[in-house]
């Protein structure tokens, strides 16, 4: 796509997301990445589009990584962390077809919403602890922020009414890792929508009570991160420091609220054998009360503690770019190891 942009000089282009934070050296020396931003996107994006409709080349923007016209890389400052609280997404661009999804056995028209950025974990297979870290080396200050309950009512009404929202995908890394006090503020202010949502959280996270309270307002189904079923492997080298009978009592919670959850997995991760699989099968079968199981193969991101494992043992060639979580593994481990 951008070989093709490339010979439309008039037609200027930004890339982003998670990469071009976490790997900008690798992304920019693509020749025909013209901006790329580093960072939160929300400030980049609104100069950006400024600059282009000033008729101006955006490539001095803060935040970003840019080629002037003799391909000369100019390498802005970084921008301050944005206030999550003063942002209010605007879905009215977007054709009404994109929002419908499936899930459950049924077709619902479904909005994402954040009510936090960043996560408290630091799990050695996820890039978020690395943003954490980037953010604090560029003195850009902490990258984990939480919206305000009134944030969050000032923009889910608007949605609603504008929208004809059935239903909300939360995207928070870990939704339940906030104080107890915040969730049952969440419940509360989430009592004037009860429209049904999702969203994804670890087994230590909950206890009954907050469970039972999101599901009086709605909550209509949950996925759980297990990735693996030995506790050892779990905790050596994932940083998962929760045990296997804990992980049980925990599924046995939700079992009694009633609410439906999803479990997610990952295969293929450094130093995991077939026997340590298996047992992530077995547990699997042991917690019993899940109804759908999600299974990913390992992807190796860039700055990740399990990256740094693989390319230390040179299982991993440096070079290799994964497309897809359920694609072929690009580890090359030797026996015992898948």
């Amino acid at each position: 796509m951008l070989d093709i942009l490339s010979e439309y000089p008039k037609i200027r282009h930004i890339v982003g997301r998670v990469f071009s934070t976490i790997g900008p050296e690798i992304m920019i020396e693509h020749p025909t990445v013209e901006v790329m931003g580093h960072g939160e996107g929300e400030g980049i994006l609104a100069e950006f589009c400024e600059a282009v409709r000033r008729g101006e080349r955006p490539t001095n923007i803060l935040g970003t990584w840019a080629r002037d016209p003799q391909g000369k890389i100019i390498k802005n400052n970084p921008r301050p962390l944005a206030n999550i609280n003063d942002l209010m997404p605007d879905f009215s661009l977007f054709d009404d077809r994109r929002f419908y999804r499936p899930l459950g056995a049924r077709i619902w028209k479904a909005f994402s919403i954040e009510t936090y950025r960043g996560c408290p974990y630091t799990c050695t297979f996820c890039n978020s602890p690395q943003q954490v870290i980037i953010a604090k080396e560029q003195e850009q200050g902490n990258y984990l922020r939480r919206k305000s309950m009134d944030t969050l009512r000032r923009e889910m009404a608007p949605m609603i009414e504008r929208h004809q929202v059935e239903f909300f995908y939360i995207n928070d890394d870990a939704f339940m890792a906030r104080p107890k006090l915040e969730m049952m503020a969440f419940v509360k202010m989430y009592e004037e929508f009860k429209i049904p949502f999702w969203f994804q959280t670890r087994f230590e996270d909950f206890d009954e009570e907050r469970l039972s309270a999101l599901k009086s307002v709605g909550c209509y189904r949950i996925s759980f991160g297990l990735e693996h079923g030995n506790e050892k492997y779990r905790r050596e080298k994932l940083t998962r420091n929760i045990s296997n009978q804990r992980i049980l009592e925990q599924a046995a919670i939700v079992a009694k609220v009633g609410i439906p959850y999803t479990i997610n997995t990952l295969i293929g991760m450094p130093y995991e054998t077939r026997e340590l699989f298996f047992e992530t099968v077995r547990f699997i079968r042991e917690i019993k009360t899940w109804d759908a199981h999600s299974v990913n193969i390992f992807v190796p991101y860039h700055k990740t503690a399990l990256r740094d494992m693989a390319l230390k043992e040179g299982w991993l060639d440096p070079n290799a770019q994964t497309t897809s979580v359920i694609g072929e593994l690009i580890l090359r481990m030797p026996k015992p190891y898948l």
